[in-house]
């Protein structure tokens, strides 16, 4: 079992998932290419991007796992969304859109040791859950879990999707 807790804030309401070198061929696309359908489907498909909306600005806390959600975490859950990933480095990083290869990219994610996550090469669905943060409930706002499958092409594309919870779950996947 692997696991990160990391606090990262955003300005551009989204955080993605990526290895650097599996986008690299967006070194000249303008920023925000990301949030393009047809880019962003590609790019999900292929298991090279996780990406979704935090519905607004702000820190968020993100953890990060190869485990599942714990009880008080699963109690907690207001929304989420699966995505394909595929991991052929070993790590992933996790970003809030400056260190996203591209145009104008703000930031050279080697310089970020505490945004990468270390995974085995492999296939995954990666479940995002958005957490009810109500008071007296220490969890994260965000919940990524990686979960090993033999066959990508089975999780639907979709997003990237707002997980800010203004839209309950169920209502999002039946839009799927």
């Amino acid at each position: 079992m692997t696991n990160l807790d990391i606090s990262l804030g955003t300005d551009v309401a989204h955080f993605l998932i990526f290895h650097p070198d599996d986008l690299a061929h967006h070194a000249g696309t303008a920023i925000g290419w990301y949030a393009e359908p047809d880019l962003f489907r590609a790019e999900s498909a292929a298991g090279r991007l996780v990406a979704f909306s935090t519905g607004g600005d702000g820190g968020f806390r993100l953890r990060l796992t190869t485990d599942k959600l714990t009880d008080v975490e699963a109690s907690a859950v207001r929304c989420r969304s699966d995505f394909p990933l595929r991991v052929s480095h070993g790590i992933v990083f996790v970003d809030n859109g400056d260190g996203l290869p591209g145009a104008d990219q703000v930031r050279d994610p080697q310089e970020s040791a505490d945004q990468w996550f270390e995974v085995p090469n492999g296939d995954y669905r990666v479940v995002v859950a958005g957490l009810d943060r109500r008071p007296g409930l220490d969890v994260p706002d965000y919940v990524v879990t990686f979960v090993a499958v033999t066959d990508l092409a089975a999780i639907p594309i979709q997003g990237p999707p707002d997980l800010s919870g203004t839209t309950p779950y169920f209502a999002a996947r039946d839009r799927r």
